[in-house]
């Protein structure tokens, strides 16, 4: 059986003068997001199979950062979740007070998130089976 190896790429120099510039073929670039590194266990690892583990690394078990709403698509059967409470905004009732204040650090995060609140509740179903189901994102 004869092994398939991969092409090999000429480069044509433009003209004499520059033909040793251009000697060797271009690089071509890895497109962004194709590999991830792990923050675990320092492993370059394929994006499509941390998304096939459903954000877990293959190497060390690390959990990356999922939304929650891509964590509720994951775990429920399609288009079966019905949030519940998406109407409720968290308020300040003790008026607390940081570094900065509460109000500005809960808009900060509603901007990161791009939820409302840290907790997506609600039903659904997971394989036929009726669930309620809250997922926090922080």
């Amino acid at each position: 059986m004869k092994s398939q190896s991969a092409p090999v790429e000429e480069s044509v120099p433009v003209s004499d003068d520059d033909a040793s510039a251009n000697s060797r073929p271009a690089k071509r670039g890895v497109p962004e997001g194709l590999w991830l590194k792990c923050p675990g266990c320092r492993a370059t690892i394929f994006r499509k199979q941390v998304d096939r583990l459903l954000g877990i690394c293959p190497e060390c078990e690390y959990h990356f950062y999922v939304p929650a709403r891509t964590r509720i698509e994951q775990l429920l059967d399609i288009g079966s979740f019905e949030e519940w409470f998406a109407e409720m905004r968290s308020v300040d009732p003790l008026g607390f007070v940081d570094s900065k204040s509460y109000k500005v650090r809960l808009t900060e995060e509603q901007k990161k998130t791009e939820l409302v609140d840290a907790c997506v509740t609600g039903r659904g179903y997971m394989r036929g089976r009726s669930v309620v189901i809250t997922v926090t994102d922080y």
